[in-house]
């Protein structure tokens, strides 16, 4: 057992160097820094980091399709290194292409879910900055400087558009669109509209939406406590065969072999595969619930 681990581990380190190897190989674009020896500008090669950042700015560009062949090929030798088998390689390769996507969803997701959690407060900000007798556009830039950050990013954005000439009115809507995945801040941003076109009294408006978010926000909080068990048996459930099937591969290969090297093997694979798709659709429908 000591073998194998010992084994898996260099595996690991050997992905890991060839992965920055590929990295190092692929990039052209350089960035360039404010250094200078013998007269001459230094440049540094773009860290993991900057990649992935332009990856998410746009991933259409040149520089994010080199990110993700980057990684489609960093994982096919991953794949092939670990298992020495084809199909295996092609599936991993075929991960590796994929899942710069599956990185910019989940920071996009969890930077949408900290916007939702910090709009409350923020909106409470806002009704503030208008007690004491601020403008709209005012207590606007009052939360871009100190509101939290993801939140006072967003509210940067639009006290930049406003000292570009753009309407109020146009500044809101694009910060809308820019967040159209997240349901509280449409909420807010439809309030805000309404109470401006209104004339109402907007500063009682925004705290009473700030108060219903915050209860929302702990039942919300409350529900996603209670599923947590839910989410993780289905999560374990649909790994567990993936994970005893390579242990099982890496102890005796000619038992696994046929299911990797024949017509039946791979008909057994997209037969659990599928049931295996089907069965965290039905887990993730009953432990999502939606306020």
């Amino acid at each position: 057992m000591l073998i194998i681990f010992l084994t898996f581990l260099i595996i690991i380190c050997v992905f890991g160097f060839f992965f920055l190897l590929v990295m190092r190989l692929l990039s052209g674009d350089e960035v360039k820094e404010a250094t200078y020896f013998a007269g001459e500008q230094v440049k540094k090669m773009p860290t993991l980091k900057q990649l992935f950042n332009k990856f998410a700015e746009d991933p259409k560009s040149r520089q994010a399709q080199k990110f993700r062949i980057m990684s489609f090929a960093a994982f096919l030798f991953g794949g092939y290194i670990l298992t020495t088998n084809i199909f295996f390689t092609f599936v991993f390769g075929i991960f590796g292409f994929f899942f710069p996507v599956i990185l910019l969803k989940r920071a996009e997701s969890k930077r949408l879910r900290l916007i939702d959690k910090q709009l409350s407060d923020g909106l409470v900000l806002i009704s503030n900055s208008l007690r004491s007798g601020l403008s709209f556009a005012q207590a606007i830039e009052v939360i871009a400087q100190q509101g939290q950050v993801p939140l006072a990013e967003e509210f940067q954005t639009v006290t930049q558009e406003l000292k570009l000439g753009i309407s109020m009115e146009q500044a809101l809507n694009n910060l809308s669109e820019r967040l159209k995945k997240s349901k509280e801040m449409r909420i807010a941003m439809t309030a805000i509209n309404i109470a401006r076109e209104t004339g109402g009294n907007m500063s009682e408006a925004l705290t009473t939406l700030s108060e219903t978010m915050r209860k929302r926000n702990e039942m919300q909080g409350k529900i996603d406590a209670l599923t947590a068990q839910g989410k993780l048996s289905g999560v374990i459930t649909a790994l567990l065969p993936f994970v005893l099937s390579f242990f099982i591969y890496l102890v005796a290969p000619d038992l696994m072999g046929p299911m990797f090297t024949t017509i039946e093997g791979y008909a057994i694979i997209a037969v659990v595969l599928m049931m295996i798709g089907i069965g965290a659709l039905i887990i993730n429908k009953v432990v999502t619930i939606d306020i």
